[in-house]
This record gives C-alpha cells, sequence and structure tokens, in this order.
C-alpha cells in the first residue's frame, strides 16, 4: 500500500489520471502555490465512466494529460508601454477635465483603475505633478512654438480677474490664420498677477509675453475689454486695440437694466429667490407644471448674476414660459410673494422682446471657432434696425422710455468706438467687397434667413454674388463669394460653378448656391 500511493503520488505530479480521488496535487521545494494536476475533461470523463458502469467494458481512451505551467498562474506585470501610456491617459483627464491632482489618491479612482488593469501602480500626486505635468507642458509649449514661428500675424486677447480668493489671475490668448486656413486660438499664458494693474504694468507684461514667444513683430491687435488701464496699456505698445463687443453689450445693456425707476427687475427677482429658497414651493411648482403640461419638461426658474446682463435676460425669459405655473402656485401658497400685475406681465414680455437681439448678437460674436470681427459692423448696423423696430412697436410708453430709449441712447454713444474697427476686415476680399454688405440690412437679413433667397437661373452669370449653402451651419455662416466660372453640360446648360470665396475656390451645383439681392 505504501508503495501504491508512492506510486500514484508521482503520476499525480506528472498529470497522469490515476483514477484515486485521494491522489494530492504535488508541490515543489520553492514553495510555490498549490497548482491541480488535473483538468476539467479529465474530471468529466471520470464522472460519465462512473454514472454510467461501463468504465472496465469500455475501450480505454488514450489522451494527452498536460501538465498546467506555472507561468498560466502568475500574474505577468505591465509593461513599461502600457505604464506609459496610462500614465499619460490620466495627465490628460486630469487636464482636459480640470481634475485636482488629488484624484490620483482618491478612493474610488484607485479601485477603477486596479478593476482596469491590476498590475498597473498609480504614480503618486508629486509624479504627476513634478515630472508629469512638465514633461507634458514642455511637448506642448515647443509645439506651439513651431506652429507660432509658421504664423504671419496674431491677434491676442487677454483678460484679468479676481477669484473668489481674491487672488488676481491674467491671462493670453493668440489667434491666428494658418497658410492652409486652419484657424487657432492658443492660450499662451495664465497666471497669478500680484502687482498693481496700472497701464505701464500691464504694457510691460504684455511685452514680456509676446517677446517669450518670439512673437512681438507679429501682433496685429490685442482685444480686451473697456477697462481704461488695460486700454491704455495696449495704446502704450503701439498695436491696433480692439474693444470686446459682448462687454459693450453688457454695458449698454446694464445702463438700462439699472434704472432707479425700474423696479420690475426687483420684484421680478424676489419671485425668483423665493422659489430658490423655498423647497415646498419648488416642488409645488413642479407639481402644477406636471397638472398643466403631463408631457413637458419641468423647469425651475433661473437666477440673474449681477455682472452678466444675458443672465437677466434669461432669468426674465424663464418666469415669462412659466407664467400661468408660477401664478397659480404662488396662489395656491396663499400669497407669499408679491405677484406680477397684468401689466408688469406685458412689460416683462415685452423687455424680452427689447433684450433679444442683444442675446442673438452675443452668441454669434463669442464664438472661438470662427473669425466675427467681419461681421460686426453688419451686425451693428442690423442690432440698432432692430432697435428701432421694437420702439416702434411697443405697447408701453413707459418701458420704452425706461428700457428701449435709454439702450438706443447708451448704443449711438458706443457706436463711435465701435466704428474704429478696420473695416477691412469685412471687405478683404473682391469677394465681399460689394456695397450689399453695407448698404440696407434689412434685406441682408431676410437673405441669411431664407425670407427671399432665390436659386440662381439658369443659366447664372459670371460676376453673381451667390451665398453656398450649408444645411450644417446657420445661414449667417454661409460663405459668400462670386461665380468665376461656370460648368456647361451636355446640353449647354449650365448646373455646375465655381465659386471663388475670401476662404478659397469651391465648385457647387447651382441648386447649392443662393442669389443675393442686387438692390
Amino acid at each position: 500500500m505504501q508503495k501504491e500511493n508512492k506510486s500514484s503520488e508521482a503520476s499525480s505530479s506528472l498529470g497522469v489520471h490515476t483514477g484515486d480521488s485521494s491522489a494530492t496535487p504535488s508541490t515543489s521545494s520553492n514553495n510555490l502555490p498549490i497548482v491541480p494536476s488535473t483538468s476539467a475533461a479529465t474530471i468529466k470523463d471520470a464522472d460519465a465512466d462512473i454514472s454510467t458502469g461501463t468504465a472496465e467494458a469500455a475501450p480505454p481512451k488514450k489522451k494527452i494529460k498536460v501538465q498546467s505551467s506555472l507561468s498560466s498562474h502568475i500574474t505577468r506585470p505591465i509593461s513599461l508601454h502600457r505604464q506609459e501610456k496610462i500614465n499619460n491617459l490620466i495627465l490628460n483627464m486630469i487636464v482636459k477635465d480640470l481634475q485636482p491632482l488629488s484624484i490620483v489618491r482618491d478612493k474610488g479612482f484607485v479601485e477603477l483603475i486596479t478593476a482596469l488593469e491590476p498590475t498597473y501602480k498609480i504614480p503618486s500626486r508629486s509624479t504627476f505633478t513634478t515630472s508629469f505635468l512638465n514633461q507634458q507642458f514642455n511637448s506642448v509649449n515647443e509645439k506651439l512654438k513651431s506652429i507660432l514661428v509658421k504664423s504671419k500675424s496674431i491677434s491676442l486677447t487677454t483678460d484679468a480677474w479676481t477669484a473668489t480668493n481674491n487672488t488676481s489671475y491674467i491671462a493670453y490668448t493668440a489667434h491666428f490664420i494658418t497658410d492652409d486656413w486652419m484657424l487657432y486660438s492658443c492660450l499662451l499664458e495664465c497666471a497669478e498677477y500680484d502687482v498693481n494693474h496700472t497701464a505701464k504694468n500691464l504694457r510691460d507684461d504684455l511685452l514680456r509675453v509676446t517677446d517669450e514667444w518670439k512673437i512681438r513683430d507679429k501682433i496685429i491687435t490685442v482685444t480686451t475689454d473697456n477697462a481704461a488701464n488695460i486700454v491704455a496699456a495696449v495704446r502704450l505698445t503701439e498695436w491696433g486695440h480692439i474693444g470686446c463687443i459682448a462687454h459693450t453689450i453688457n454695458l449698454i445693456v446694464q445702463s438700462g437694466l439699472n434704472l432707479p425707476e425700474l423696479s420690475l427687475r426687483k420684484k421680478i427677482k424676489s419671485i425668483v429667490e423665493y422659489f430658490h429658497r423655498s423647497t415646498q414651493a419648488n416642488n409645488k411648482l413642479f407639481s402644477i407644471q406636471k397638472q398643466l403640461n403631463p408631457n413637458a419638461t419641468l423647469l425651475k426658474l433661473k437666477m440673474d448674476v449681477a455682472t452678466r446682463w444675458n443672465s437677466t435676460f434669461y432669468m426674465f425669459e424663464r418666469l415669462l414660459k412659466l407664467q400661468e405655473s408660477v401664478t397659480v402656485t404662488i396662489g395656491l401658497l396663499h400669497n407669499p410673494v408679491e405677484l406680477l400685475t397684468e401689466e408688469e406681465w406685458n412689460s416683462l414680455s415685452e423687455m424680452c422682446n427689447v433684450l433679444k437681439p442683444f442675446e442673438q448678437i452675443t452668441i454669434e460674436l463669442s464664438s472661438e471657432k470662427a473669425v466675427t470681427l467681419s461681421k460686426l459692423i453688419v451686425i451693428m448696423k442690423g442690432l440698432k434696425s432692430a432697435i428701432s423696430k421694437i420702439k416702434s412697436t411697443m405697447a408701453r410708453e413707459k418701458l420704452e422710455k425706461d428700457v428701449g430709449h435709454l439702450i438706443n441712447l447708451e448704443y449711438q454713444k458706443k457706436q463711435s468706438s465701435l466704428q474704429d474697427i478696420p473695416s477691412t476686415s469685412s471687405a478683404h476680399d473682391e469677394a465681399v467687397d460689394d456695397d450689399l454688405i453695407w448698404g440696407d440690412f434689412d434685406k441682408l437679413s431676410r437673405a441669411l434667413n431664407g425670407l427671399s433667397i432665390s436659386h440662381l437661373f439658369i443659366p447664372a452669370n459670371i460676376g453673381t454674388l451667390v451665398l453656398i449653402k450649408d444645411n450644417l451651419v446657420p445661414p449667417l455662416k454661409w460663405r459668400i463669394g462670386r461665380i468665376v466660372e461656370l460648368y456647361p453640360g451636355k446640353d449647354g446648360i449650365s448646373r455646375v460653378a465655381l465659386v471663388r470665396t475670401a476662404q478659397g475656390m469651391f465648385k457647387r451645383p447651382l441648386v447649392k448656391l443662393c442669389a443675393l439681392p442686387s438692390q
């Protein structure tokens, strides 16, 4: 029996099935983990023989039993390439999503990474800060410098602000177009600014940044807000200055909204503040919205921010949209806050009509992925036209005097500074150098909104001013150009045209072109 047991152990260690259920797996002298020597297939075959009782009668099956290798039970360490790739992915996530560096030690984040890649060891926060972040910064820095070297003309935007902890910051962004018509907006610097914000200090900082990036002689204009110190700083550099139109619009509208006698804004704000303070009132508002329209999306009232006029417009607009629900809710809660009168609701509606064009223009001119300077004069003329039309149809004389009239006056005061912007940005190419641009804005506006766009007649004329239709973008962003060549078909009728625009030459079917009105 003793000899028989030794035989069983030897057979088991070689991976040969002996049929003895008492056989135990062997271990090596290196204290490696115990590895079962029998496979699942072997156990299955043995069970089948026992259940049928034909183990002796059935012919023996010749099977090659393979010993499980020790390497298959040992976790392989992560490769250096894989480790570096995950390091970079974590760093990119921190940078792109503005995550704190401390996330690398957050319990949930560590558990997630361990589940995805058990052998990966997350580097420490200090490693990310002192090593990886610096490497990434230097790499991106060199890449941006190589791009800036090739650029011929650059415009800067700069802004300074104070954080909630009273720390001042300043940022500089470069904007330029490459030879292959790629528009770039690159942050050059965003840093703490702890010196006095005098014109001279701001000028010196502007020159320091442009010298560090070796672009001083390429700067054409600098766009800033309308603060006197930064405007003076740019003038000291002798570069061109462009005031931020969004900031100008903010000043214009705030002048109208902050009238001492305009109590409507305060009354609206008190209503919104009540619903923001009271959970019961807000829940009741949701309940009333469901009852009035079961399929509608439940909406909250919006609170404005004092420095952002458009937030006030959105507060007005949302209250007007929820007028019925708010009225019912306040009534059911026994009037905890004073509701607007019918006359005030009408005034609110008219005020939204006054502010809507400003909001649309602010959005249109706040793009970072398109050149907006060439639109400025046209849009400003359109704004003036829109204001005059709204004034002529306002039902309430008081509102016209308090808001519409003052906004129009403020616009006229600011208009002189807007006209200083070089008009060549709107007429830098023959394709857009047309009296139409400086003519009646209403005609252009109607055309761009599809109200009076007509397809080109056949045959078309070379030299016709056209818009290239693009269903993926709003009409105001359609390319404008002139037909320079026509391509007739076999029947002699032209159905395709070559259009020259400021962005290049485009070959398009005539049905994709819209003739602009000549008058």
